[in-house]
């Protein structure tokens, strides 16, 4: 069994090929293809045009095309949104303000003006805390996610030119 088949390198780490994809390629492909178990190994088993070419029997050929292409569009289908970047967040502060003037006049109508005073600045102190915490976390996962585009850009690009090559052959 090919245990490197099982996986594909992508700009965010490892994926795994579907079960079935993978069987065929053990079961039908691997036994047509002209090359040895070193060659093989050494071999980009994602170029599936190439694979293809150097599949003996037409028959299994043929096959291994039509379920690389479909796999290659359902891979491409199903990470095309990580290759879009993310609008980074915009640091708001209109929550502080409103619950600020809540709690002044909550503390207005139960004692006086300084109370009130008091109310809102410790509002407003909690929520633009809160705020400023939130923006931070959001703001380093929009970065870090949006520092892995390039490189699923160019993965999908890969896969979209090997489903070309694959429809040439």
């Amino acid at each position: 069994m090919m245990h490197n088949m099982a996986l594909i390198f992508t700009a965010g780490g490892l994926m795994d090929i579907p079960k079935e994809f993978t069987d065929f390629f053990d079961e039908k492909v691997r036994p047509h293809i002209c090359v040895n178990d070193a060659e093989l190994n050494k071999m980009d088993l994602m170029d599936f045009a190439e694979i293809a070419k150097r599949i003996d029997d037409d028959a299994v050929r043929k096959e291994f095309k039509k379920r690389a292409f479909f796999l290659l569009g359902d891979l491409i289908h199903n990470n095309l949104w990580k290759a879009q970047l993310w609008v980074e967040p915009d640091l708001d502060y209109t929550e502080a303000v409103v619950f600020s003037l809540v709690a002044a006049a909550i503390g207005w109508q139960l004692t006086n003006p300084a109370t009130a005073l008091l109310f809102a600045a410790l509002a407003y102190w909690l929520i633009a805390k809160y705020i400023r915490n939130s923006f931070e976390k959001n703001r380093t996962r929009v970065r870090n996610r949006n520092s892995e585009v390039e490189g699923w850009a160019k993965t999908i690009e890969g896969w979209k030119a090997n489903q070309t090559s694959l429809m040439r052959e």
